[in-house]
């Protein structure tokens, strides 16, 4: 694409960026709710369904790398901050299901909050490492499961 059909859809490299960082967070839309009887069977399902598209689609994967840069920036305007505030929603609306998770003794004992942290930095992170080294293996999902697995069991 030249540059002047660019500039014939953007005012600017800035509202351009701004539109990747709105698609991103659209496609990137994660709703997460208690689905199973199982919490681990919906965390595993969650973790399945990110890294099959992270290992098949090279854009998605640039996607995370993206969203995660843009959460950082003070410049953008008001409803992209809130668009992107999503995966800390995203971690609140985890801790009850693993707060279900542990009462069921499937999840391990500890903070909740901070089970939900491990569990969702852990994909942004792969997803992340995948989308600038797209030649590496993508782990088992089970393998970050298993931060929240109780092992006593």
């Amino acid at each position: 694409m030249s540059m002047g059909l660019l500039f014939r859809y953007f005012d600017s490299k800035e509202k351009l960026y701004e539109a990747l960082i709105r698609i991103g967070c659209e496609k990137l839309k994660i709703e997460f709710a208690l689905t199973s009887s199982s919490p681990l069977d919906d965390f595993r399902a969650v973790a399945e369904d990110i890294f099959n598209m992270v290992s098949t689609n090279s854009f998605a994967a640039k996607l995370f790398v993206l969203i995660e840069n843009a959460q950082h920036l003070d410049s953008l305007p008001s409803d992209l901050k809130e668009m992107l505030s999503e995966s800390k929603k995203l971690i609140r609306k985890s801790v009850p299901i693993i707060e279900k998770g542990q009462a069921l003794g499937e999840v391990r004992a500890g903070n909740s909050e901070a089970l939900s942290i491990a569990f969702w930095c852990s994909i942004q992170g792969i997803a992340q490492f995948i989308a600038l080294s797209p030649e590496t293996p993508c782990p088992d999902s089970d393998w970050v499961v298993s931060i929240l697995e109780n092992k006593e069991r």
